[in-house]
């Protein structure tokens, strides 16, 4: 039976920029612990997101933002 021969495969978006990778495991081996260190990090920022939902100025900048674009959107 032959070797299987994994190599990185990289995944596009609709234009043709690179958006993520599939690694073969020991390369991901190599950076495992730096992803996990910036995993609480990523995960804050996620949380800060969800808490905006929550927050009076965000909304309101949020709805200042949608009426200022409210014409423009009407013309695409």
């Amino acid at each position: 039976m032959p070797e299987l021969m994994l190599t990185r495969q990289f995944i596009h978006d609709s234009k043709g920029n690179p958006v993520a990778v599939i690694l073969p495991i020991d390369e991901y081996l190599l950076v495992k612990d730096i992803l996990e260190e910036l995993e609480p990090e990523v995960s804050k920022k996620l949380r800060e997101i969800e808490l905006a939902v929550q927050d009076p100025l965000f909304q309101l900048d949020l709805e200042e933002n949608m009426k200022a674009f409210e014409k423009a959107d009407t013309f695409m």
